[in-house]
């Protein structure tokens, strides 16, 4: 009798634990993943800005090793998460506050990919690009498409323009003076440009020809850095202004305790008043400060006039407004001035995607809804620019631009206030929702640029932090400490320069686009150069 053979089938292969580890350590991916960490690190919080000048060239450098498309596409894909996602994590926590649901985590991680997927083009096309170029048109290829790829991502209804390079920048006032031609993108190029020049360096076997355009870039910054240092020095600070910016520490949570903030506008304003002398012409509160519906109620409304008569200083605060015959809520900046019975009023254009409204809200079930706790309405957004204007005692007329809080992250609104003759902009906001300072932070650098890009002073009246002023050339002055209520008395300057920015907007990005388009030709140039030799 055979006995039977038994065979154990064979078990189910277990998943390794370590191979995304291993995949991600590959030496191609290990670059991309330094590149990631070290521009990371050279925003707020760390604000090591110097490892921007460096830290892009690990990916310029194995995007131009790549062998296809698709590996180079991988290769700034993996850059993106290592760089954007650490950046940009605060956006999990705003979104539980806002929605009060895990969501945002769901919400971090598709943000995430999205831009994942910008950065991966931008490896694609970069590396089409470098297999036809060489020397200075490589470098420009590479810095030019960089700036193309942040325009891109900030523009449309996804847009998210958040972390562009040229924001680590911001206490290198020298040179981001630049901006009030080229914008910050324009800084962001020449940041991208000293990278490509490492890279070129170590691409190329003419070393001593390379080292040129090390060098060469390196001229070109010191030189826009004296520039701007001329520039701040020459820059007027005529028509000065004293105002209040209020920090009133309300916690989101008291948003409906009307007894509470009524009680906190007073204390402040009274400490204003007996405190300064001579007192403000202007007090600015943050985004979504006053009492209830301070513009169709008739009781903080008149609340807040009877705060400006009695000081007889105008006063600027963030208000929900909600008007009835629209059935309509929405985020507005009112403007009231002794004297009057109905304050002026501008509302906020660009509203926060799952903050102020749920993109595609009609194809989510409303049971998923009801999970996740969505607020109930969404917020709409304004559609003009409406600019804020009172007059001071010696007759100057102050027109007030408001940016409410993630309007600043966009350049073309604060350059709408300033090409419509804002003289000041003011930037009331509620960062406390961010709930991290490192974000808080991040905040301030970009509101520095639409300073300097429209050669405005900024008056920053947040909720819990960072109120301060901020100069036309972006100095930061008088910053007030995190999570208390508090004020300070700051000196800015009511300006009516007309910068190029201001005029022309982002003409530098067409430039770039054709840079970029004319360097693939360079080949052929060079080409026809030797034969002639």
């Amino acid at each position: 009798m055979t006995t039977p053979i038994i065979t154990e089938s064979p078990k189910p292969s277990q998943p390794d634990a370590n191979a995304l580890l291993k995949w991600l350590l590959k030496p191609d991916l290990r670059w991309s993943i330094l590149s990631g960490i070290l521009m990371w690190l050279s925003h707020p919080a760390a604000g090591l800005w110097a490892l921007a000048w460096v830290g892009l060239f690990p990916l310029f450098f194995v995007v131009n090793q790549s062998k296809s498309f698709k590996q180079a596409f991988l290769r700034g894909y993996v850059f993106s998460w290592f760089y954007f996602t650490p950046l940009c994590y605060w956006t999990g926590l705003t979104i539980v506050g806002w929605t009060g649901s895990q969501i945002g985590w769901l919400a971090l991680v598709g943000v995430s990919l999205l831009m994942a997927v910008y950065y991966g083009l931008w490896g694609g096309i970069a590396w089409l690009l470098l297999r036809k170029t060489v020397g200075v048109w490589r470098m420009i290829g590479l810095a030019g498409t960089w700036t193309l790829m942040e325009f891109l991502r900030s523009a449309g209804s996804i847009s998210f323009p958040w972390g562009q390079i040229a924001y680590s920048q911001y206490r290198f006032l020298p040179l981001i003076q630049m901006s009030e031609v080229t914008g910050a993108l324009g800084v962001g190029f020449l940041v991208a440009l000293s990278n490509a020049a490492i890279t070129e360096w170590r691409l190329t076997s003419e070393q001593a020809q390379s080292k040129r355009w090390i060098f060469g870039t390196l001229t070109l910054v010191g030189l826009l850095c004296l520039s701007g240092f001329a520039r701040m020095v020459q820059l007027r600070n005529d028509n000065p202004i004293s105002v209040a910016v209020m920090q009133n520490n309300f916690a989101n949570k008291e948003g409906d305790d009307l007894a509470q903030k009524i009680k906190t506008f007073d204390a402040l304003t009274e400490a204003v008043v007996k405190t300064s002398n001579p007192p403000p012409a202007f007090f600015v509160w943050g985004e979504s400060a006053a009492p209830g519906d301070a513009y169709n109620d008739s009781y903080p409304r008149g609340k807040m006039f009877q705060l400006a008569d009695a000081s007889g200083i105008p006063l600027l605060t963030g208000s929900n407004v909600f008007d009835t015959p629209s059935q309509t809520e929405r985020n507005s900046a009112l403007l009231f001035t002794p004297g009057n019975s109905m304050p002026q009023r501008y509302d906020k254009q660009a509203t926060v995607p799952f903050g102020e409204y749920i993109p595609f809200r009609n194809l989510i079930p409303a049971g998923l809804q009801k999970q996740f706790q969505f607020f109930p309405t969404d917020l709409s957004a304004g559609t003009r620019v409406n600019l804020l204007a009172f007059r001071q005692l010696d007759g100057a007329e102050v027109k007030v631009g408001p940016m409410i809080c993630y309007e600043s992250v966009y350049p073309h609104y604060a350059r709408m206030m300033a090409a419509a003759g804002a003289n000041l902009l003011a930037a009331p906001s509620n960062d406390q929702w961010f709930q991290t300072h490192s974000a808080m932070e991040q905040h301030v650098s970009i509101a520095v640029f639409r300073a300097v890009e429209n050669r405005r002073d900024i008056a920053r009246a947040t909720t819990n932090g960072i109120s301060c002023g901020i100069e036309g050339t972006g100095r930061i002055i008088n910053r007030q400490s995190f999570d208390t209520a508090t004020f300070a008395i700051t000196p800015l300057h009511l300006r009516s320069l007309v910068t190029i920015y201001t005029r022309f907007g982002d003409w530098f990005v067409g430039l770039c686009l054709i840079l970029v388009c004319i360097a693939p030709f360079s080949f052929r140039w060079r080409g026809k150069t030797r034969k002639r030799e």
